[in-house]
């Protein structure tokens, strides 16, 4: 189908394909000149983005072209990120472009200038493409051994690395933390997003599985532990009236038990065999839902 495409589309354009990588935490890029059999690679600060590889492939293949293919008319540059091209294509008279893009867009305007006809083609990766499968490889090695290209941060490296430097302060104030000792237990890794996101929901649902997820709600063990009951025992049973003994034990619950059990084995979502305390901290929102009707009897 590929073949097919470029003899249908690019018959007469001469081909480059270019591709980011990140090994390691480590990221770097590659440009690859099937014609010639010669490729480039570079590795990139360790703040770089993908998405600033993936550009940085781009550019660095219209520089070739530039320098490397003075009298070659119609180049084709491929790249199997999507997100680059749809960048690029996106872009209009009102856009806030980053350094990067902008020099992508010059270099692009000079090469035109000269007469050349440049074209930027997404190409999917990993499906086959032999020339894709190869710079592929050329950025992975580059991450280690490509020339060092370093350049001017952009707004999404610096998003990017402010937020990895956030997570890790974060993860260790949670880690160091003298309180919420079951919090830590059903949570261990600090979120990279809340947990409520995409989540929909009434006021009183979040309330509620706050409440559960923090171990703060009002049930018997809490109340007893903050001074408002005189005991922390089920009414009921007189056993310790935790949320484990409500929705797993208690004798009084029986009936809402069985729907919940039964509404619980349903989900594909549910890893079996569970407990209370793996139901909370998987996060699933179907499973926080039946948990929130079941605590308002339903």
């Amino acid at each position: 189908m590929f073949r097919a495409y470029l003899r249908a589309n690019l018959a007469n354009y001469y081909l480059l394909f270019t591709d980011g990588s990140k090994v390691d935490g480590k990221v770097g890029f590659a440009i690859y000149d099937p014609v010639r059999d010669t490729n480039e690679g570079y590795s990139l600060p360790g703040w770089a983005s993908i998405f600033s590889a993936e550009s940085m492939g781009v550019l660095k293949a219209l520089e070739y072209t530039q320098y490397k293919l003075q009298n070659v008319t119609q180049i084709a540059i491929l790249t199997d990120s999507r997100s680059v091209v749809s960048h690029l294509e996106n872009i209009n008279t009102y856009s806030k472009c980053d350094h990067v893009t902008m020099e992508i867009l010059l270099r692009y305007r000079d090469l035109v200038s000269d007469g050349k006809s440049v074209t930027l083609c997404w190409i999917k990766g990993h499906s086959g493409i032999r020339e894709n499968e190869i710079v592929d490889r050329f950025a992975k090695e580059a991450v280690v051994n490509g020339s060092f290209f370093d350049y001017k941060m952009t707004k999404c490296d610096a998003k990017r690395a402010l937020n990895r430097v956030w997570l890790r302060d974060w993860q260790l104030l949670h880690d160091g933390s003298q309180g919420g000792q079951l919090y830590r237990l059903r949570f261990p890794m600090v979120p990279k997003k809340p947990w409520f996101q995409g989540c929909t929901g009434s006021r009183r649902f979040f309330s509620t599985m706050v409440r559960i997820r923090t171990n703060h709600g009002l049930w018997g063990a809490h109340r007893f532990r903050i001074g408002v009951r005189d005991s922390p025992n089920c009414a009921t049973c007189d056993k310790p009236e935790d949320l484990n003994h409500l929705i797993m034990e208690c004798p009084e619950h029986e009936e809402r038990r069985k729907i919940f059990l039964e509404r619980i084995y349903s989900l594909q979502c549910v890893a079996k065999p569970f407990s209370l305390e793996s139901l909370i901290s998987e996060g699933r929102d179907a499973v926080y839902m039946l948990l929130y009707q079941f605590t308002k009897g339903g």
